[in-house]
């Protein structure tokens, strides 16, 4: 557990748990979904944290001893959280930078909620001593921004991403 807490795992799932329906199995900040085998060993669990997830039911027939277990992890909530508020969002914004800005607000919040580590995990994983490209940015200028210049950073990726485009610097 304490290699999954580092490593940001957010899902675990383990088999051979050998566990029963009278033992409930609990850890700090994770769902537990298990299946216990009714005969000595076996037993399946996924030990989710953070996500969305919905249950699949997998029929084996009574004749085997396989056990299966399945989950659907929800990773698109960034686009149900979006989705739901430019709904709500003023809709007919002829001034292009009110429109620009109530836009970006828009995005930004769902994206805090949603995928907050996204910048978080590729900071974390790249070669921060890497000479600059043509930009001049060294990796340590980025990883040392403070909150709001990685908000900032985020919403440029976020837009590059929705409009499939990059900018030309």
């Amino acid at each position: 557990m304490e290699i999954a807490e580092k490593q940001k795992i957010q899902i675990i799932a383990l088999q051979e748990t050998k566990l029963n329906e009278k033992y409930n199995l609990k850890y700090k900040n994770y769902n537990i979904l298990k299946k216990d085998r009714n005969k000595e060993g076996g037993g399946l669990a996924f030990l989710i944290k953070n996500l969305y997830y919905e249950d699949i039911a997998i029929n084996i027939p009574n004749t085997s001893d396989l056990e299966a277990q399945g989950i659907k992890a929800n990773w698109n909530l960034y686009q149900q959280h979006t989705n739901e508020d430019f709904g709500k969002a003023p809709t007919r914004i002829k001034d292009l930078e009110q429109n620009w800005i109530s836009f970006k607000n828009t995005i930004i919040k769902p994206a805090k909620v949603s995928i907050p580590r996204e910048l978080s995990y590729a900071l974390e994983n790249t070669d921060l001593n890497k000479t600059p490209g043509p930009d001049g940015i060294h990796g340590q200028m980025i990883s040392n921004l403070g909150k709001n210049g990685k908000e900032r950073l985020l919403n440029i990726f976020n837009n590059s991403w929705k409009t499939v485009k990059l900018p030309q610097d």
